[in-house]
């Protein structure tokens, strides 16, 4: 998928951010007086009036993260530090490998 079409979805047809789209395109439209499909993305994206709308739909969503934040679980403890320990491992291979 082409990063423009990646965009539009995002901010414009994907379902699982309906209400934050909903939320986005009023602000726009109240500050701008232009609807929803009146735009492209890229332009709502290099409009200053936009920005704030844009801010808070892109921290709300988490568009454009890598991944979603982690849910804590009841074991989430145990894996962060099988992470850490793990991290600390290779960190411990890599210098011995550079000491060579």
């Amino acid at each position: 998928m082409a990063l423009t079409q990646m965009r539009d979805h995002s901010f414009k047809h994907c379902s699982r951010w309906k209400d934050q789209q909903a939320e986005l395109w009023a602000r726009v439209k109240e500050a701008t007086k232009r609807v929803k499909r009146k735009w492209r993305v890229g332009d709502l994206l290099a409009d200053e009036r936009c920005s704030p709308a844009v801010l808070d739909f892109l921290h709300g969503t988490y568009v454009g993260r890598a991944a979603p934040p982690v849910e804590k679980s009841w074991d989430s403890e145990d894996e962060e530090e099988e992470v850490v320990e793990a991290g600390e491992a290779e960190a411990e291979g890599a210098a011995e490998r550079a000491e060579q």
